[in-house]
């Protein structure tokens, strides 16, 4: 852990828009306290900082916090393939979004039309739930006020992370796990006291 005027020298180069502090939580662990959206995204999506060539992961802070528990949600990119051209105005594609997760921006690409086949947007998801691959977009006749038909829109992620159950960190699941608890019997032993010679009496 680098040391805390460390960590404020290098925030001084980061080039933040905004005021900030960065006082201690924890004896592993800093909250940095930022004044504006632009300021946010910009160190959190990061994920990773170093300091004094000392890694420092980055995790979005609530009112539940635990210092032994990592939070389980992170920012990832989300990627609608041939949208509809009418849905890239801004509304409508931060609506579609929010059924994933809170939107945090759009790439530049998507915002000024550059890449229509395949519209982006940032967004906080729980890397806990299964990840959707599809979302239900419904069309509605303004006029009588009534939902006319639907149709699917498949959705993809970049590289989603994984989260421990078991030691509540991100960055894999229990199935990395060799063993979880106790050790497997062997075969042809017996678990607990030791079994009864046997001595060749009927009992």
């Amino acid at each position: 852990m680098p040391k805390l005027q460390e960590i404020h020298q290098a925030f001084k180069g980061i080039g933040l828009t905004g005021a900030y502090a960065i006082p201690w939580l924890d004896y592993k662990h800093v909250l940095v306290h930022l004044s504006n959206e632009q300021d946010f995204n910009r160190i959190w999506i990061k994920q990773q900082w170093f300091i004094v060539n000392k890694k420092m992961r980055v995790f979005k802070w609530s009112p539940d916090f635990e210092a032994e528990k990592e939070s389980a949600i992170v920012p990832v990119w989300i990627f609608f393939p041939n949208l509809k051209a009418h849905l890239y105005e801004k509304l409508a594609l931060l609506l579609i979004a929010k059924t994933m997760g809170k939107p945090l921006f759009i790439d530049k690409a998507t915002t000024n039309g550059s890449r229509p086949s395949v519209a982006r947007v940032y967004v906080e998801y729980d890397c806990k739930k299964a990840s959707v691959n599809q979302v239900w977009i419904v069309v509605k006749d303004w006029v009588i006020g009534a939902v006319i038909r639907g149709y699917t829109q498949w959705v993809e992620f970049s590289k989603m992370l994984k989260y421990c159950d078991h030691c509540c960190h991100v960055g894999h699941s229990v199935s990395n796990y060799l063993v979880l608890g106790n050790r497997p019997a062997k075969q042809g032993k017996p678990i607990g006291n030791k079994p009864l010679k046997d001595d060749g009496r009927e009992s």
